[in-house]
């Protein structure tokens, strides 16, 4: 009972305090996630204005480049040269491709320098005393200037945001330039954009929902562009702390600014001085966390409820297949361990500690059997290495070759013969020491290609390129003669009926190195498959099919085990040159340090 009453107990502390970590990092979490989409929405809404606006830019240059466009301006900038009438008619049609190029654009107008109007027929201006030079602020204006919404000076009209561009003509180009000043243009061109319309318009492209969140456009000191004054939310966006924090934000790289009750969201509108503005109230953040907080607190009653009840089955059950655990421990203690004690549930901490002891009694029987199985091999291979050094085939072939040319009476030839198998048995059979001179090792090499040019009547031509201080060095057996065996075997197939169309050439080179020694055997036959040789010699020494290919597999695992980290590459043009490259460590290469110096 006490140890219900602790564990239970301390199960509610550890839920408490998970509630409340769970609370904090949803919480932050929901936030974070909501700003991130809120961010991400805006900016795709404002790289969709920008596009818009980018191309009323690229529509307004082309119309107005046009050869018709300048002559217009012309008749515009010196009123005089047509009455009003004809002049305002001629201007119709390019009114319309202005109005045209956007539909965003609800009107265009011209006016020229005396405060003359040309607009289209169907619009009709509420006031006739209007003057957009007053109304706009064109005195100080830049060449293309965004201003914010106002009442439309048509009748039948909205509040429209206008964009006013300073022209000028250029008579000496022929062209219709933006000018530097309202005082050094010759016209100006009004784009009335529809406000609600531009509002519709980055709601449509703004993913989330628009219900929470105020999007305008505005300008770097917050002042609103696409609302009017008679807009609803027009009071939020003129909010002093709202304006501060855009002017704070259009000054740095940041885009997020959390102020008072409310988060800001700033992302610039490309090609203009405009900026978009997402305001999202505070509780629009975090209304997903309360459905969250509702769900979380009915998890805590029900297991609230739920622990007593569980705590007192866990205790009743967890003492069972501890002893099951124990039991195992003790037979793997006394050597009668077989498998893992049955009723342990699998699924459980318990059921997991007796898999991980199982696996480890298991690894380490696995490991005693790889320590003999080891241990098997390389008694093994060291048979190998000795029915290597004397092959039975080569020393019957070579007795019966000796044997035909006594018969056929060439005792010169058959005394040289049995010379080099002297002198080849004699290298061999040196039992007792792994190690020869180089001298030796090359000798071996020399004496079984003699041989072999007897046996087979080939010119094999075997050259030498050794250090003459190289030469009195110790180095380990068997390693020359086995490479020089499969040259001939495998790049110029001597041992077969095959007839080889050049004549057959090796080399030996053994140099120094600072640390390393190294040894290459090159041939000019059939070529090396690198990637199979590869295999051979870091596999199991057998290939695919069967075939024992113990010679580069023992040379190599030898070296390594002798010398240390031993590098064995290949390369390969057939009929041209295919080498063997040896690498291994020279300060091991030598017995003594004398040697080494």
């Amino acid at each position: 009972m006490k140890i219900w009453l602790y564990i239970m107990l301390t199960v509610i502390a550890i839920l408490l305090v998970v509630g409340i970590a769970l609370e904090i990092f949803f919480r932050h979490y929901v936030a974070n996630e909501t700003l991130r989409n809120a961010t991400r929405d805006t900016t795709y809404a404002a790289d969709a204005f920008s596009e818009e606006y980018e191309n009323i830019l690229k529509r307004f240059v082309s119309h107005t480049a046009s050869a018709d466009s300048y002559q217009l301006m012309c008749d515009v900038s010196v009123p005089h040269t047509k009455e009003y009438m004809n002049l305002n008619t001629s201007l119709q049609s390019q009114l319309s491709l202005y109005t045209d190029s956007s539909s965003l654009i609800h009107t265009a107008m011209f006016s020229d320098t005396k405060g003359q109007l040309f607009y289209s027929y169907k619009s009709r201006l509420r006031d006739d005393t209007f003057s957009p030079t007053d109304t706009y602020a064109l005195s100080g204006a830049p060449s293309i200037c965004i201003h914010p919404a106002t009442q439309s000076p048509f009748r039948g009209q909205s509040d429209m945001v206008v964009i006013t561009y300073l022209l000028t003509v250029n008579p000496s180009e022929r062209m219709v330039l933006l000018a530097d000043s309202y005082e050094n243009c010759d016209a100006v061109l009004y784009f009335f954009l529809n406000a609600q319309h531009i509002q519709d318009y980055l709601a449509l492209y703004y993913n989330g929902s628009t219900s929470d969140v105020l999007l305008y456009l505005t300008d770097g000191s917050g002042t609103p562009i696409s609302l009017s004054s008679a807009d609803d939310n027009y009071a939020i966006a003129t909010d002093t702390a709202i304006q501060r924090g855009i002017r704070y934000l259009s000054g740095t790289s940041n885009k997020l600014l959390h102020t008072g009750d409310r988060y800001i969201l700033l992302v610039p509108i490309a090609n203009s001085d405009l900026y978009l503005a997402n305001i999202l109230p505070e509780y629009a953040v975090y209304t997903r966390i309360r459905s969250l907080d509702l769900m979380l607190l009915s998890i805590a009653l029900v297991m609230f409820l739920l622990i007593p009840f569980l705590l007192f089955f866990v205790t009743r059950f967890v003492t069972k297949p501890l002893k099951l655990l124990m039991q195992s421990v003790q037979e793997i203690e006394i050597g009668t361990y077989e498998k893992p004690a049955d009723g342990i549930p699998p699924a459980d901490e318990i059921g997991q500690l007796s898999r991980s002891i199982d696996s480890m009694y298991q690894t380490i029987q696995q490991q005693f059997r790889q320590i003999k199985q080891d241990e098997r091999e390389n008694f093994q291979m060291e048979l190998r290495l000795l029915s290597e050094q004397i092959n039975p085939h080569f020393l019957y072939n070579t007795l019966e070759c000796i044997n035909m040319e006594i018969y056929n009476h060439h005792n010169d030839t058959a005394s040289s013969m049995l010379s080099n198998l002297g002198g080849y048995l004699r290298i061999s059979l040196s039992y007792g020491n792994s190690q020869h001179l180089i001298s030796q090792e090359v000798d071996q090499v020399k004496a079984y290609v003699n041989i072999m040019n007897y046996r087979f009547r080939h010119s094999i031509h075997l050259t030498t390129n050794i250090d003459g201080d190289l030469l009195s060095m110790k180095i380990l057996k068997s390693i020359l003669q086995p490479l020089v065996e499969n040259a001939l075997k495998h790049g110029f197939s001597i041992d077969s009926s095959v007839y080889f169309p050049i004549a057959p050439m090796i080399d030996i080179s053994i140099w120094r190195e600072p640390d390393t020694l190294s040894i290459a055997i090159t041939d000019n036959g059939a070529g090396i498959d690198i990637e199979h040789a590869k295999e051979i010699m870091y596999g199991s020494g057998t290939d695919a099919d069967g075939r024992h290919h113990v010679g580069l597999h023992n040379i190599y695992h030898r070296l390594n085990s002798f010398y240390g980290k031993t590098d064995i590459t290949f390369s390969s043009i057939p009929f041209y040159e295919n080498k063997i490259l040896i690498r291994f460590p020279y300060q091991n290469f030598c017995e003594t340090q004398n040697e080494c110096d």
